[in-house]
């Protein structure tokens, strides 16, 4: 074969003219890259979605359910083609191709989403327009990744020196290591090298050009394409990036901002951020969303004398967030000893000072001015006090990453740094809609927490809800008198603010009325970092408010205790075991659908496991985002372990498959179980110690959801599936299941039933797993 290659007969992949070596590290080659420009792909859709959504997390959520599903569908159909061993090749390819020339396409439909939505400016989109959406801008890309996988296994098997069930697991296994091992080299490259340093569209052809490159290499073998058809395809391809990209760009300003000319964008590590100017003001935006506008001296009067007179006399102040466009200059006419600012992304000051007139600009040089780029709630935790003003100045808890800054653990926090006389300043929404019932628990779970820590709470009843806490009675006021009283002797004077302003902030008869309108919602739950309600209210707002009419659907799902579904599940797990006891059914089918309902349920967990653990961390360490990069990481770094010692294991001692499988299911039951308890450990240990423990159980998680997969292909083999259905069907699932996983635990059981409710659940489903495969075990002894 070798002497007829060189004598001039083209190689094909699926003809199987290439030396057997050559062609396994070739297809295992493309393999990594798939999984390699997977993650990468995911990462572009990701960030991308967030702008157009002002960077809710939710869009995560549906983004990444969309392309777990889009993953599914296509492993069920890669499976099916590649049974016929004609298909295997082709399929192959033909995903790969698809898959370099579709994401370009993805990613300009997302930067055209709200035009053709027709979404008014400002608002936000639907949560039914949204859903839809990610479905169809999501699933495309990854339905032709997932292609790849049954294929690829197929045509790896086949290249043995011999088929049988053990090599046609040991080939599956490997692909699935493989294809982690490219995904994490993927995300760790996206994550620390090219965020926020290479542009979107460009980094999208490189992408492209890869997978086409090497699917085409495939295709041809060990002889090089011919140049000018491969220089054609890349011209093509990077011409058409460097149009797309400032094209698609401008599309997707015009529909956040029309009207509103662009004066400079960029990416940084955590967001979008883009200046636009309209009539001599200059606005930041931050995926989207307003961040600050300047000059606009007269708002930043009126906050910044606001929150000062809230404390007779603060010396020290910390603000948290946005202000560095006016708000730290209004500041710093008090006279305080000293303004920490603390500012997650270092880029906002980058892109917005060489725009500040002189007077703003004056802030760099000022000697009270102490800038810090970091997390606002890791800052906190380490920030020495005491200061007597800390100013949280975020967005209102819409999201896991903003509801860190109203937990009852941030409270205690910031009491932590405060003066004995100390004030804390946050604000969440509007109160235009205090008398809707879904305003009012979004507003009176951050009011209940608050009070929680802080004996008195001061609440602006009109315009922006401004929440005031003091550390002792007596100090913070709704008092217009006081309140007007304490500016006058701070010795400010201003031209855009005014003592009696405060009754504009304080009107008497509206007073009272907000805090009638808060009492009433005195059972609302406390926000908490182990279980943010406030951010599932938000959620509930944004439904309200963009008019998808989900609220009704989202306030059940609010009410339902998640032990129902789980005992629902259980009790369906206990009647399938014992029919499968007692019955006479097919051994080798009641095998496979025990062997795919422990895929599916496993990735359901792990997903699970993953959220609470980056939840978790999160809160510990604030959103460090290469370290929440690195979890996941961790993670599949975790999987490419266990699925080659799994593999290794298979291919040693076939015999072990099925108890080396329940004694992993058991294992992964019993970590999620006791991941609340290992998580309260590592709270009272060092810095260093938490954040060695959390990578720990990060890639404890991936190593035991990892060593599933080849276990349950080996066993699919045994009981007579193919190479091709077999990975198929356990790619489905697998995925299938993680999509359920990330879907609800992201948007119900974290806020509902917290981080260890989470957990429980995860453990209960490793259990359902459990039952039905000692059922199996106990079936085949007797059979």
């Amino acid at each position: 074969m070798e002497q007829q290659n060189r004598r001039g007969r083209r190689p094909n992949l699926s003809d199987g003219s290439l030396p057997e070596a050559w062609a396994r590290r070739r297809l295992l080659g493309l393999v990594f890259a798939l999984g390699c420009s997977s993650l990468i792909a995911q990462s572009l859709l990701v960030r991308e979605f967030l702008v157009v959504c002002f960077g809710n997390e939710l869009s995560l959520g549906v983004i990444f359910a969309s392309w777990l599903i889009g993953t599914a569908t296509g492993g069920a159909t890669g499976g099916w083609l590649a049974r016929r061993p004609r298909w295997a090749g082709a399929t192959l390819l033909t995903g790969a191709f698809a898959a370099g020339f579709i994401l370009p396409a993805q990613l300009t439909l997302i930067r055209a989403s709200r035009v053709l939505l027709q979404v008014p400016t400002g608002e936000l989109i639907p949560l039914g327009s949204l859903l839809t959406l990610g479905l169809l801008l999501g699933a495309p890309g990854s339905f032709c990744l997932g292609l790849t996988f049954a294929p690829a296994c197929a045509l790896l098997a086949e290249r043995g020196p011999r088929l049988g069930p053990v090599e046609g697991s040991t080939a599956i296994g490997r692909v699935y290591v493989v294809e982690a091992l490219g995904a994490l080299f993927g995300g760790s490259l996206f994550s620390l090298v090219l965020a926020g340093r290479v542009a979107t569209f460009p980094l999208a052809a490189v992408v492209a050009v890869t997978l086409i490159g090497l699917a085409a290499w495939a295709v041809r073998g060990r002889r090089r394409p011919k140049a000018p058809r491969w220089v054609a395809l890349v011209v093509v391809v990077v011409a058409a990036a460097l149009l797309l990209e400032p094209w698609t760009r401008k599309l997707r300003w015009q529909s956040l901002q029309p009207g509103v000319e662009l004066v400079e964008t960029v990416d940084s590590r955590y967001q979008n951020l883009a200046l636009g100017q309209l009539a001599g003001q200059y606005s930041i935006y931050g995926n989207g969303e307003v961040m600050g506008t300047f000059p606009d001296p007269y708002s930043a009067a009126q906050q910044a004398h606001l929150f000062m007179a809230q404390h007779p006399a603060p010396k020290r102040v910390l603000l948290v967030g946005g202000g560095i466009e006016g708000l730290a200059v209004e500041l710093l006419k008090h006279s305080i000893a000293r303004l920490d600012y603390v500012s997650l992304d270092r880029a906002v000051s980058g892109l917005v000072r060489p725009y500040l007139a002189p007077d703003l600009a004056s802030i760099f040089s000022d000697a009270r001015f102490r800038p810090h780029y970091a997390d606002g709630r890791y800052f906190v935790k380490q920030a020495q006090g005491p200061y007597d003003l800390v100013i949280v100045n975020v967005p209102d808890p819409q999201s896991a990453m903003i509801n860190r800054f109203y937990t009852l653990e941030f409270c205690r926090e910031v009491a932590d740094i405060l003066a004995p006389d100390g004030v804390l300043v946050t604000r969440a929404g509007e109160t235009h809609g205090y008398l809707v019932e879904e305003v009012g628990r979004y507003a009176g779970s951050v009011y209940r927490t608050l009070k929680e820590v802080f004996p008195e709470v001061v609440v602006t009843p009109v315009g922006a809800t401004y929440f005031f806490a003091a550390r002792r009675p007596g100090l913070v006021s709704d008092d217009p008198e006081v309140l007007a009283q304490r500016y006058r002797a701070s010795g400010v004077q201003s031209e855009y603010f005014a003592p009696e302003l405060y009754t504009q902030f304080f009107p008497p008869e509206w007073v009272e009325f907000i805090k009638d309108a808060l009492s009433r919602y005195s059972d609302v739950p406390i926000n908490t970092d182990q279980k943010p309600v406030t951010y599932f209210y938000g959620l509930v707002l944004w439904d309200r408010y963009s008019g998808s009419h989900l609220t009704p659907a989202l306030t059940w799902l609010r009410g339902l205790n998640p032990i129902a579904p789980l005992a629902l599940l259980v009790a369906g797990a206990v009647l399938v075991a014992l029919y499968q006891l007692f019955g006479r059914g097919n051994l080798a089918r009641m095998l496979r659908f025990n062997l795919t309902w422990t895929v599916a349920t496993t990735g359901c967990a792990a997903m699970a496991i993953e959220l609470v653990l980056v939840f978790a961390f999160q809160n510990t360490f604030g959103y460090v985002y290469e370290k929440v990069g690195l979890i996941i990481g961790v993670f599949m770094f975790g999987l490419a372990v266990g699925g080659l010692s799994a593999t290794g294991l298979v291919a040693r001692r076939p015999r072990l498959g099925l108890g080396a499988m329940l004694a992993v299911n058991a294992a992964l039951m019993l970590f999620a179980g006791s991941l609340p308890g290992a998580l309260g450990l590592l709270s009272g240990g060092t810095y260093h110690a938490q954040e060695v423990g959390f990578g720990v159980l990060v890639w404890m998680g991936g190593l035991l959801t990892g060593a599933h997969f080849p276990l349950a292909a080996h066993l699919l083999q045994l009981t007579g599936a193919g190479v091709a259905r077999a990975a198929g069907r356990l790619d489905w699932a697998d995925h299938t299941g993680a999509c359920a996983g990330a879907l609800v635990t992201g948007v119900v059981l974290v806020p509902v039933v917290g981080l260890a409710g989470a957990s429980y659940v995860a453990a209960g489903l490793a259990g359902t797993s459990l039952l039905l495969l000692s059922v199996s075990a106990w079936r085949l002894r007797q059979a």
